[in-house]
This record gives structure tokens, sequence and C-alpha cells, in this order.
């Protein structure tokens, strides 16, 4: 998208593009919402920041629009001035109601934290003292959620986290969608990339920022109350993903081993063949932060590499599936 200023100085042209952005942002808060479970007492992954940065972006282009319709009603551009108002006024419309809809929904607990210890102290000779926090007290920084799971740590420079089983990397590379080459205002609206979808041999995850991927991988029941019970949590909507070799592949850009390139190391996890529903659980930092716990500070006091390969960011779930019915899909289409 771009900016008001940057729009003055570009053809009606760039509009179409802008527009559908913005159609595909409500499409994505909407089907958030639509796929809010109220019994999860989690978040619900809209961002509601982001979506009055949405309702702003979309009500400067209609200023724009509208004094430029006023500046030459009857040129001839004035119909395809008045086809974009038309069109940006439908999709304000929408991002409005999201905000309603957003509004009405109670919001997340507080991390269940009995007591919350005063973060460490500098000690003699200026080295911090970690006082009562143990390895336990921090296990929300550092994983694992529960035994068995798996950590990953993916190099990535960009915002895309491709899913997918070994025994499909050449499907995926024979279909080339167009998120193969980047992320594009039209690539998530690829119909290759759909296919892919639709035969569940792709999943795709949008990170929230540039940085590299620090989750763990988990087989078996979504994360119960009790393990969400410490922190606060993101839940993306669940997709489905085949496996039928077991080897997961989790990649980046940067180690994608897809067209031709020398990629840098990415991750393979073995899990049980099957068909999975697919879970990613994201925490939420800055929240965290917010409410008064520097989860982050006290574990870097404690001498853990948060900033290294000392935290995990993510869980992701892969919860057996007895059908093989579903589609694949994005997690967290709304951090675009």
């Amino acid at each position: 998208m771009f900016d008001l200023e940057t729009l003055a100085l570009f053809d009606l042209r760039f509009f179409p593009k802008d527009l559908t952005m913005y159609r595909m942002f409500g499409s994505a808060i909407g089907g958030a919402l639509d796929g809010y479970d109220a019994s999860s007492g989690v978040p619900h992954g809209v961002d509601g920041k982001q979506l009055e940065g949405f309702i702003t972006g979309v009500e400067t282009r209609l200023v724009d629009l509208r004094r430029r319709l006023g500046e030459d009603a009857d040129g001839e551009e004035a119909d395809q001035v008045r086809a974009f108002i038309d069109g940006y006024s439908e999709e304000l419309s929408r991002l409005r109601n999201h905000r309603r809809r957003l509004s009405a929904l109670p919001p997340p607990p507080e991390a269940a934290v009995d007591e919350w210890p005063e973060p460490p102290a500098e000690g003699p000779g200026g080295d911090p003292e970690v006082g009562d926090w143990s390895p336990e007290d921090l296990r929300f920084v550092t994983g694992p959620i529960r035994e068995g799971a798996q950590p990953v740590r993916v190099y990535n420079d960009g915002v895309v986290v491709f899913l997918y089983d070994a025994g499909r990397a050449e499907d995926i590379g024979q279909s080339a969608p167009e998120i193969l080459e980047g992320l594009g205002l039209d690539a998530l609206e690829d119909p290759r990339l759909s296919a892919l979808f639709a035969r569940r041999s792709l999943v795709i995850s949008l990170l929230r920022g540039d940085g590299g991927i620090d989750m763990e991988v988990v087989v078996g029941r979504k994360l119960t109350p009790k393990e969400r019970s410490v922190g606060t949590w993101q839940v993306s909507k669940s997709v489905v993903l085949d496996l039928p070799t077991g080897l997961l592949e989790v990649h980046s850009y940067n180690s994608l081993p897809i067209g031709g390139i020398d990629p840098d190391e990415g991750a393979s996890v073995r899990v049980p063949k099957g068909t999975y529903t697919v879970t990613l659980y994201r925490k939420d930092w800055d929240r965290e932060e917010a409410a008064g716990r520097d989860w982050l500070e006290v574990a870097e006091a404690a001498g853990i590499d948060v900033y290294g390969n000392g935290r995990i960011d993510e869980v992701l779930v892969l919860t057996p599936r007895k059908t093989s019915r579903g589609t694949g899909g994005v997690l967290f289409p709304e951090s675009r």
C-alpha cells in the first residue's frame, strides 16, 4: 500500500492494487473473527491498532479521491474515480463492522501468574543475580511447552514460513506459486497456491516482522488451558497438512530448497506419518511487557541468550486427524 503523499504523485493505475490489498486484509481479519473460539480464552489474532490503521488508510484514500473528483468531475477519469470511491467505501464499511465485532468480544484474560517476582537486581561487581528465578520459572521463554516438543530454529530475514512434507517438495516446485518468489501484492490470491492448499501440500505462516524462526513442534492435542496459563498467547486458525513421509520441512526464503538457489540450512522434524490439524500458538511478548511482565529482560538477566537461540517464540501443534478432509492455508494472514 502507499501513503497519501506517494499516491498524489501517481495516476489512477495504482489504486486497483491498493484496493485489492485492503480487501485482502479485510477478508483475513473477517476470517480470524469468524474463527475465534470464545472458549479458548486466548487472543483471537486481530490487532486492534492495526485494524484502526487500515480504517484510517481507507478514509485517507477516500478524502484524496473525492478531492480529485471535485477538481475534475466531468473529466475522462471521473468514472474511474467514482468506481474507486465506491470500492473503498464498501471496504471501509466492512472494516468498521470488523471493529464493532472486535470491540464486542471479551478481552483476553491476563496471564495467570500467581506471583511475579521482582526483576533480578545488580549484585556485586555489576553481575545480575537471578534470585529466586529457576529454569522452571522461565519455561515460557525457553520451552519446552510439554514433553516431546522439538525445537526448530531457521535463519530468516523475511516474514514467510513454509511448512510442508519432504515428499511434497516436487509438487510445490512444479506448481511454482508466485509466493515462492516473494510475498507480492497478489501472492496469497494465486490460484496455484490455492491448489496446493486444497491438496494439503503446503501451509504458510506469516510472522509479525522480520526475524528468525524460533518455534517448538508438538504432536498431539492442542495446548491446554493449563499450558497456556502462564503468559499471553495469540492463536492462529487451524488448517490441515498431509505428512505422508512423516518428515515436516520448515523453511524461510533464506532456506527454501525449491527454485535452484543455494539455500541456508532449514529444519526437518520427524513425526508419525499422517494427516494433521495444524495450529500455531504465538507468544505475545508486547502484551506481556505492557502488563509489567518483561520476560525477555528477566531471562536475559538470568543468563539466557534471548536474542540468540535461547527463546521460543511460537509453538506449532500437529494434531492427528482420522480423515483427510480440510485444506492447508495461511496461519496469521492478518500479520501481513
